[in-house]
């Protein structure tokens, strides 16, 4: 979760969504859009603070 602290603080609509990267933490290529829903999935109270600011 610390990698991705900047990612979290970046607007959705900011977010790449076409250019896939591998990622080792997730272990397969990933826009930063769908990482970024990855980590909003393992916590509701992230993904409320997320959708607040």
């Amino acid at each position: 979760m610390k990698r991705f602290w900047k990612l979290l603080l970046t607007h959705a609509y900011d977010l790449d969504s076409s250019d896939y990267q591998y990622d080792r933490s997730f272990r397969r290529p990933m826009t930063q859009k769908a990482m970024v829903d990855e980590l909003l999935s393992y916590d509701e109270q992230l993904t409320r603070a997320y959708e607040t600011c």
